[in-house]
C-alpha cells in the first residue's frame, strides 16, 4: 500500500511530476493521477507555492525597508554634522562641507538607482568631519 500522505506532500513541496512520483513509489501513474485529481493536489500545490511567493515578497520588502532605514540614519547624522558645525561656529573650511554633502548625495544616488548594497556600508570620514557634531 502506497504511503499517499507522502506521495501527497512531495508533490505539493514543488519540483516533481506525478510522473516521477509514480516511478519513484511504484505506483501506477493513473493511481497516482486519480488521487490527486479527487484530492485536488494541484491546487494545493498552487497554494503552497502562492504562500512561499508571498513570504519572499515579505521578506524581500523587510530587507528593503531596513537598507532604507540605514541609508536615512547615516544621512540624518551627515546634517547633523553640518548643523552642529554652523551652530557651534566650528566650520570655516569649505573643503569639509563638500565632503560631507558628496557623501550625501552619494548615499542619495545609491538608493535612488537601487544599488544599495547588501553589506552594511561603513562610512569613514576624515578627523576633521568626526570632531564636528562634538
Amino acid at each position: 500500500m502506497p504511503d499517499w500522505k507522502k506521495i501527497k506532500a512531495e508533490y505539493i513541496r514543488g519540483g516533481v511530476s506525478l510522473r516521477k512520483l509514480a516511478e519513484k513509489y511504484s505506483v501506477s501513474f493513473s493511481a497516482i493521477f486519480r488521487r490527486s485529481k479527487k484530492e485536488k493536489w494541484t491546487d494545493l500545490r498552487m497554494q503552497s507555492e502562492e504562500k512561499a511567493n508571498a513570504k519572499i515578497v515579505e521578506n524581500v520588502a523587510s530587507q528593503e525597508a531596513e537598507r532604507t532605514d540605514m541609508f536615512n540614519t547615516i544621512a540624518d547624522k551627515l546634517l547633523q554634522q553640518i548643523n552642529d558645525g554652523i551652530e557651534n561656529g566650528t566650520i570655516f573650511v569649505l573643503n569639509k562641507y563638500r565632503d560631507i554633502t558628496g557623501a550625501l548625495k552619494d548615499l542619495k544616488e545609491i538608493k535612488n538607482n537601487g544599488n544599495i548594497p547588501d553589506k552594511t556600508i561603513k562610512v569613514v570620514m576624515s578627523p576633521e568631519l568626526e570632531g564636528l557634531g562634538r
